[in-house]
This record gives structure tokens, sequence and C-alpha cells, in this order.
């Protein structure tokens, strides 16, 4: 606790953990493409006449999106504004990009399509007698998380926030390069 402040209950620093360290996690896997990031695909439907379609609530990032077996190609949401308005005409859309919530196509649909989204997304939010995510690979890192958090209770400094980041960071890259690495154990030896 803070100098002159009330002790932390329980509530506060769970809501410290699910939003400053699982959701910083999922984001620096999902950024990473590790094999720990939870995906899910789902079927949206753009309609016709329309431009863009609502994203689910749990989206963190998008893996791939297609429409039968075409992937669209993912642009900057600059690119997609100025598609739309050099076209006036509906066609079937081949690029997208992420605008807020929703996912924004680079022409209006001539028909509805039926689009396949592959997504990471975020775990849901833990509660008191919750089991850590990730196989508790990552417990002790979040567990210095709440530790720096607790002892740098001044919203106004931003070291903590950037030492968090960093603390999580590092552990994820840690975890990937041991996951990915595949040791070589047969053949001739590098000369």
């Amino acid at each position: 606790r803070s100098v002159n402040s009330t002790p932390y209950t329980d509530d506060e620093l769970l809501s410290y953990l699910n939003n400053d360290g699982i959701f910083n996690l999922d984001l620096i896997l999902a950024a990473n493409k590790s094999d720990l990031s939870l995906t899910k695909d789902t079927s949206l439907t753009l309609s016709s006449g329309n431009s863009s379609v609502a994203l689910p609530s749990t989206f963190l990032d998008i893996e791939s999106l297609w429409i039968d077996t075409t992937e669209l190609d993912k642009k900057d949401l600059s690119y997609i504004y100025e598609e739309l308005q050099v076209s006036s005409t509906s066609n079937q859309p081949w690029a997208y990009a992420l605008a807020n919530a929703n996912l924004m196509f680079n022409c209006s649909a001539d028909q509805d399509y039926s689009l396949t989204l592959f997504y990471y997304t975020k775990h849901a939010d833990l509660a008191l007698t919750d089991s850590m995510p990730y196989s508790d690979l990552f417990n002790n890192t979040l567990t210095q998380l709440i530790v720096l958090i607790a002892k740098t209770r001044n919203e106004i400094n931003a070291l903590p926030e950037s030492a968090i980041y960093d603390s999580l960071r590092d552990a994820v890259m840690s975890n990937i390069i041991s996951r990915r690495h595949i040791p070589r154990t047969t053949g001739r030896p590098y000369k």
C-alpha cells in the first residue's frame, strides 16, 4: 500500500491482474503469434450493400479473414477509406482493415458474403477462485506485476506501466523461444 492510503482489497488486486496483467499478456502473445494464444474462428455475414461488419466482443487481433477459399488482404484503414471514396460500384471485397470494433472492406458488397474470421481472443476476467491462465507458465511474472502495482500506487508515475509491459514481454519471449527451439540431435556438427 502507498503512504497514507488504505490497503488494497482482493477485488482491486484482481482487477489490476485482469486489466494490466492478463490483458497485456494476451496482447503480447497474439502479437508474437504464440501457440499459447487463444484462437477462435467464427462466421460473419457481410450483407449486400454494406462495407463493414462488427467484430466479436472477445476479439483481440486478427489472424486471417476468408471468403470461401479466398483469403482477404489486410490493409491500412486510410487505404480502405480511399478505396471506398474512389469506387462507387459494389463488388466482392478483396481487402479489409480494422476500424475500432468493426472490419471495413474496400468496397460495398454486391451480394451477401459469408466470412470466416480466425482471430485471437482475450481471456475472460478471472474471479478470485479461478485458476491462473496459460497452464501456470506466467504465475511468477504475474505475481511480480501485482507486487509492483501494489508498491507503486501513484497513478501519475508512468515507470511502473513500462516496467510491467517489459516484464511481461520478456517472460513471453523466453517462453516462445524455449517452445520453438528444436535441438539438433543427429548429424554432423557445423564446421
